[in-house]
């Protein structure tokens, strides 16, 4: 099987390359993705006008893990002009040409932030529920699901479309990265409370492992939010990374209304949300339609991920 992966030099495009050694691996993108002799790179932006002819030769699935997560803009209007330009238009044009080239199958890797950016408790968000992407990047990112539905409707090709939480793992940066320091700090932080809130997010082996069963699965198309089974409150989440730094538990009550009360005044409300609020995905679709469980718990892919940052700071 012959599988061209973009954004091979990502976070996520690095762990699949490795996952997925078996496979005929073709990488396209501006710089090269793996000094593996067995992977095929081809150079290339990702523009309406880029002719990905010659890497998208005897392909048979398409992985497109690339996509423009940030903008140097400042206005949400002109970073949405900028992200459609990579995130929708150069997707709509990869996919029209891997349809043409006779690939059957087209994995697009989206974004969770499509379904909104918070949950109420215990009601996680589902494939059927009704879409909320508030920031640039998550609206890019459901305009990209719109044209590539409107692209595979009639083709025998298939799309499966990928919603992930926040994604971590070795090299994560990020949100997750910024945890795991603000945890190492000597300094009690204000979260012991915070213990009824739930957030999913998805170890970068889960998500890779998910990717590769589609790859390999007739399973037919669809739209699949995956993630880690378990979700954590924030108190839990700084509690086991405590456990995975060899720290003891810095965490003090502080009340939540007082908390956020504070971030509005400072303007930092997104801080708020994305680590107090609940954030929670049901993936039971997913697992059902692919008769697929992610093979590490959500306490292995941390003390995992913990372990690699210890190692990336002490090789500094």
């Amino acid at each position: 099987m012959r599988v061209l992966i973009t954004g091979a030099t990502g976070f996520v495009g690095k762990h699949l390359i490795t996952y997925l050694q078996g496979c005929n691996l073709v990488t396209l993108g501006r710089t090269t993705a793996s000094s593996d002799v067995n992977v095929v790179h081809h150079t290339s932006s990702f523009d309406i006008d880029a002719d990905y002819s010659d890497a998208l030769q005897s392909v048979d699935v398409v992985v497109h893990c690339a996509s423009v997560i940030q903008s140097s803009a400042v206005s949400k209007e002109s970073q949405l002009l900028e992200m459609r330009d990579f995130n929708v238009r150069a997707t709509q044009q990869l996919a029209m040409q891997a349809i043409a080239s006779g690939a059957k199958k087209f994995i697009y890797l989206s974004s969770a932030k499509v379904n909104g950016e918070t949950t109420e408790i215990n009601r996680p968000f589902r494939e059927s529920d009704e879409v909320q992407p508030t920031d640039a990047y998550a609206i890019s990112k459901y305009e990209a699901e719109q044209v590539l539905n409107e692209a595979f409707k009639d083709v025998e090709a298939s799309l499966i479309i990928v919603r992930p939480p926040l994604v971590y793992g070795d090299g994560v940066k990020g949100n997750f990265k910024s945890m795991i320091a603000l945890a190492g700090l000597p300094l009690p932080l204000p979260f012991a409370l915070f213990t009824e809130n739930k957030r999913s997010m998805i170890y970068v082996s889960n998500l890779v492992d998910f990717i590769a069963v589609c790859i390999h699965s007739s399973a037919g198309d669809g739209t699949y939010l995956v993630a880690d089974n378990e979700p954590w409150s924030t108190a839990g989440m700084f509690l086991f990374i405590y456990e995975a730094l060899g720290c003891k538990n810095k965490l003090f009550p502080f009340p939540m209304s007082l908390f956020k009360v504070f971030l509005d005044g400072v303007g930092k409300r997104g801080i708020y949300e994305r680590l107090c609020s609940s954030l929670e995905l049901d993936n039971s679709l997913a697992r059902s339609t692919f008769n697929w469980s992610p093979p590490f718990s959500a306490k292995e892919g941390i003390l995992q991920t913990v372990s690699s940052c210890l190692k990336q700071e002490e090789a500094k």
